[in-house]
């Protein structure tokens, strides 16, 4: 989870147009983020801002990439060794 800090130092600035309510989104470090974004409601039911939050989903993007790389590397070899 990022910060409130980190989030007001200009990030949720660049991010917040590019992204749905729940999207990814990668920086420019090459990290990988899970963004919420969901209303803040008041004990009347009133909108009274925004609860943000992300997670940091780098590792789970690494895993799937090496996954399909393998997965890849597989079908390759299927059809080599299929006559």
């Amino acid at each position: 989870m990022i910060s409130t800090s980190y989030c007001m130092g200009g990030k949720c600035r660049d991010i917040l147009p590019m992204v749905s309510p729940n999207g990814q989104f990668s920086d420019r470090d090459g990290r990988w983020f899970l963004v919420r974004i969901m209303p803040y409601r008041t004990q009347e039911n009133r909108i009274d801002g925004v609860v943000i939050t992300f997670s940091d989903i780098t590792a789970a993007k690494r895993l799937e990439a090496q996954l399909r790389q393998t997965q890849a590397g597989r079908k390759k070899r299927e059809r080599k060794a299929t006559p």
